[in-house]
């Protein structure tokens, strides 16, 4: 896994747009002077055109160079998801490289690939230290267990390379309302539908409480 750091500030705006990304700024924080007019020269987090013109720039990158790239590395951008990178491989030795290979390719079009981490130690041992994600850069990889991280929003044991969910129960001695089932069925982000049967039996109940509450049941 990895990220690009400050993917959307490292694709600057096209000259004639600049104006559509002006805004004001006063010197000093003094609102008595005269406001001075600035343009924003790069994407900005949060446009809606951000996402697309900035995963356009990164495609381009691969797709410009694309004779001093090996296969792998120019498939492996269908591994990116905006600025998160989220691969797997069949060994250690074929994650080092791919791993390297794409520090590179990235690089040539201005973008930083970083805060890489790994269920392999060989792998995360190549990267270099300040590439790291800060969670793995601070441990003895060595001696202590790999941490627990988010992959797209869905945590995993980098250690025991297992996804994970984290459970939450309910406080003892209070009943369950159907607004506490909601909330909480609406609050599971499950991206690859692992939790899907004891979701099902949460819904069901949900369900049979709206009867009860209707006069149904």
């Amino acid at each position: 896994m990895a990220d690009i750091e400050a993917m959307f500030h490292q694709v600057k705006v096209a000259p004639e747009h600049t104006d559509a990304l002006r805004f004001l700024s006063w010197p000093e924080g003094d609102v008595q002077q005269t406001p001075l007019t600035y343009r924003i020269m790069v994407h900005l987090f949060g446009g809606v055109w951000g996402p697309s013109c900035a995963s356009y720039a990164l495609k381009r990158t691969f797709l410009d160079h694309i004779d001093v790239c090996p296969a792998n590395v120019v498939d492996a951008q269908q591994n990116l998801y905006v600025d998160d990178l989220l691969i797997s491989m069949q060994s250690a030795d074929e994650g080092i490289r791919l791993a390297e290979h794409l520090r590179h390719v990235t690089s040539l079009g201005g973008f930083r690939l970083t805060k890489w981490e790994s269920n392999s130690k060989e792998v995360l041992e190549s990267i270099p230290e300040s590439e790291r994600h800060k969670e793995v850069k601070e441990i003895d990889i060595e001696c202590k267990p790999l941490p627990t991280e988010r992959a797209l929003g869905v945590r995993c044991d980098l250690e025991k390379d297992q996804m994970a969910v984290v459970i939450k129960h309910f406080e003892q001695g209070g009943s369950v309302t159907r607004r506490d089932l909601l909330r909480v069925i609406s609050s599971v982000y499950d991206l690859l539908g692992f939790l899907a049967p004891f979701l099902v039996c949460a819904k069901v109940r949900l369900q049979e409480e709206e009867r009860v509450e209707q006069g149904y049941i």
